[in-house]
């Protein structure tokens, strides 16, 4: 009878590691899927600062082609109203 609850607790744990890997492996592509998603928004106003991060209207940047520069595929820029000048 021993050996029958030796054997039986060897293969819980087998399926205790088994199901452990299995969960971080899981959440590693989870955490992969959403970083890879990730995006940026790019802020451009009249009154904004070149060389800005442009992150926040707060400091958003006035150089509307060196935001796009900057920019990757999937970002966003928002540009406020008003005429920026030409640069």
């Amino acid at each position: 009878m021993l050996t029958f609850y030796q054997d039986f607790n060897q293969i819980n744990n087998h399926k205790i590691k088994c199901m452990r890997n299995l969960y971080l492996k899981i959440l590693i592509v989870c955490l992969f899927a959403i970083s890879a998603n990730a995006q940026t928004t790019y802020y451009v106003k009249t009154d904004g600062t070149a060389g800005a991060a442009a992150t926040s209207w707060s400091n958003a940047s006035n150089n509307l082609q060196e935001v796009i520069n900057a920019a990757t595929a999937g970002d966003k820029i928002f540009v406020a109203s008003g005429n920026l000048p030409a640069k």
